[in-house]
């Protein structure tokens, strides 16, 4: 009847991890599914092909592997990353470790093909997750192999599935939402949120919806009103048992009719549940930043009670095109009465929230997003019982720092990681941290304060440093407002101000829950303490 139908899934990655830091271009991915494991084997030598030349049976995998050594590790940076997602649907719960060991047969026969790779070193994971198929979101509980744990780190995935009801929230995604971030915190993992949904949703009880009457109070002039609404008694009859309504009978104008007074629907996850398990997610996002590392990444569009969970999980990665909102567009314009706003994007796209803080960085693809998560993950513990990852310094610990800043204003980035040589062509001029490994978050919000995380002598921190040099924010012109217009608001460099006092207290929050040491660069000359600070609530900003 009405209970959930389980589909187990059996998925592969083949991870072909060596160039984790290679150019984007030569990173590819491929995603595919099969009804069954006889189509996978034999669609197998066309799915790899996009990949390797065709099959060379002289080499065995025992053979190949033996020509992996450390020495050849050493070059695996060279190498492009080549991921295959491959997905196999069963409708037998019972033939899932069958299913495993004959994937995994497999794939060792096959494996020859991945060793065609000079220096290609081949990661097999096989997991079987089993999905509710009438829910719109999905987690997963990954192991990565990453430079700084060779041996591994776990992390818990959560996902909207937004090709089932858009993406939207009912009481199971919340469930299964608030289940996999409880897990999360219970084993002290970092949790990836990927964000491609539509907010709470908000339901019709279908059987109702199409045998509903209308009782006017002037059948001639229905703009005076509706009296109220009924069924007749067959159509009661017929989804009384459902317990879709609750209704009074009456006999009026010579019929017997059933005036609803209560709507509730056959089916859970209409009304205001939706809203109910809305709040319990938010509360469980909130706990979670305060005890693990939170990283939300918007795909798509995150509406409603997703903004808030990616807000909550602080740490926010956007990709273009994509936006943060509270309410759609239309529905603004419907309340304003005219066509305003033109598009979501202009509400919350990249340009708003890269500029207000929301978003921590901005990436021009889905892929170059998860890149950017796994580099945040780089810097941070893998649990919350570990000590941050240290890694061997790209830099001699005991070099000089090459950059001397001057009294005159200066970019500070400089200062923390080097710059080209003004006079020497193709030379560096070293920064403070590690060559390389300064990563800035909230680049363009709150300019006059610098934040990110970095490298010193191999081991992560956490950055805040202040700019010299005078700023402009550009606060931009509402179209609601007819009157409003865009203004450019000059801020000058080495003060606080109220959106950059905000900005530091937000960036400390972040590094002392990845317990990340905390390095200030202090050159401030003290808090804007004019009357616009202080009616911007300065004070709350600096606490």
């Amino acid at each position: 009847g009405n209970a959930p139908v389980l589909i187990t899934f059996s998925y592969s990655y083949e991870l072909f991890m060596e160039g984790a830091l290679s150019p984007p271009c030569q990173r590819m991915g491929a995603m595919v599914a099969f009804q069954c494991f006889e189509d996978f084997k034999r669609c197998f030598d066309e799915v790899i092909s996009c990949f390797a030349e065709p099959l060379c049976e002289s080499a065995l995998f025992s053979e190949a592997s033996g020509l992996y050594d450390e020495e050849s590790s050493k070059n695996m940076r060279e190498n492009p990353i080549h991921i295959i997602n491959v997905s196999i649907k069963t409708a037998d719960t019972e033939d899932d470790d069958a299913l495993v060991t004959a994937f995994s047969d497999f794939s060792q026969s096959k494996v020859s093909r991945f060793w065609s790779f000079y220096n290609v070193y081949t990661v097999l994971f096989i997991s079987i997750v089993y999905v509710i198929f009438q829910v719109g979101m999905v987690a997963f509980r990954m192991k990565m192999k990453t430079p700084e744990y060779p041996e591994g780190r776990e992390i818990i995935v959560i996902c909207n599935d937004i090709t089932y009801k858009i993406g939207s929230f009912g009481p199971q995604e919340d469930e299964l939402f608030l289940r996999a971030s409880e897990l999360s915190r219970a084993e002290g993992i970092p949790r990836i949120y990927i964000s491609a949904n539509s907010g709470a949703r908000i339901g019709l009880a279908e059987e109702v919806q199409n045998k509903f009457q209308v009782a006017w109070h002037d059948a001639s002039d229905p703009y005076k009103g509706i009296k109220y609404l009924y069924l007749t008694p067959q159509d009661y009859t017929r989804i009384s048992s459902t317990n879709s309504v609750h209704c009074r009978h009456v006999e009026e104008e010579g019929e017997s009719r059933y005036i609803i007074t209560d709507i509730i629907g056959k089916d859970e996850g209409l009304g205001v549940e939706n809203l109910r398990g809305s709040g319990m997610i938010a509360g469980e996002s909130s706990q979670a930043y305060e005890e693990i590392i939170t990283i939300s990444m918007v795909t798509c569009r995150a509406i409603g009670i997703g903004a808030y969970l990616v807000r909550l999980g602080q740490r926010v990665i956007q990709v273009e095109n994509s936006h943060i909102i509270l309410t759609g567009a239309g529905a603004l314009n419907k309340v304003l009465g005219r066509e305003v706003y033109t598009s979501n994007n202009q509400l919350g796209g990249v340009q708003i929230m890269h500029n207000n803080g929301v978003t921590h960085t901005t990436v021009p693809d889905d892929f170059e997003g998860v890149f950017t998560i796994l580099q945040w993950l780089s810097y941070m513990p893998k649990n919350k019982h570990s000590p941050v990852p240290v890694m061997p310094p790209t830099d001699p610990v005991e070099r000089e720092i090459e950059f001397v800043p001057t009294k005159a204003p200066y970019d500070p980035r400089w200062m923390l990681c080097g710059r080209p040589h003004p006079s020497v062509k193709g030379a560096w001029q070293s920064g403070f941290f590690d060559h390389g490994t300064f990563m800035e978050v909230m680049s363009t919000w709150a300019q006059t304060v610098v934040v990110g995380r970095a490298r010193l002598g191999g081991i992560p921190v956490g950055v805040i440093a202040v700019e010299t040099r005078t700023v402009e924010v550009t606060v931009p012109a509402d179209p609601a407002n007819l009157d409003s217009e865009a203004k450019i608001v000059q801020q000058a460099g080495q003060v606080w101000f109220p959106d950059s006092a905000y900005k530091t207290a937000q960036a400390i929050k972040d590094f002392e829950r990845e317990r990340l040491p905390l390095m200030v660069f202090a050159n401030w000359r003290g808090f804007s303490g004019g009357m616009k600070e202080y009616f911007k609530i300065m004070k709350k900003q600096q606490i």
